[in-house]
């Protein structure tokens, strides 16, 4: 597989994380977590788009880490997010 390939692929699973999210098949951090890990797996790969969502996912997954409290904003703006990517 090339490099493309793999990124294309990579691209594939992130958007079908964020839609399982937004139709409610996956709850929001568990898809979150799992776009994170995926986005910094093709960092190298496409440093300029998978950076970006790593970044952005990372923060979100952090969120609902470091203040459990706050787990039902962050998981609104996990989906704010995914919708905004996906439109």
């Amino acid at each position: 597989m090339s490099i493309d390939d793999e990124v294309a692929e990579g691209l594939r699973c992130i958007e079908n994380e964020m839609r399982r999210m937004l139709d409610g098949h996956s709850p929001p951090y568990d898809a979150a977590w799992n776009i994170w890990a995926k986005a910094m797996s093709l960092v190298a790969e496409s440093p300029s788009v998978m950076h970006s969502l790593w970044l952005v996912w990372g923060s979100l997954t952090d969120w609902v880490e470091n203040r459990p409290e706050e787990k039902p904003q962050a998981e609104l703006k996990m989906r704010q997010a995914a919708k905004e990517w996906i439109e």
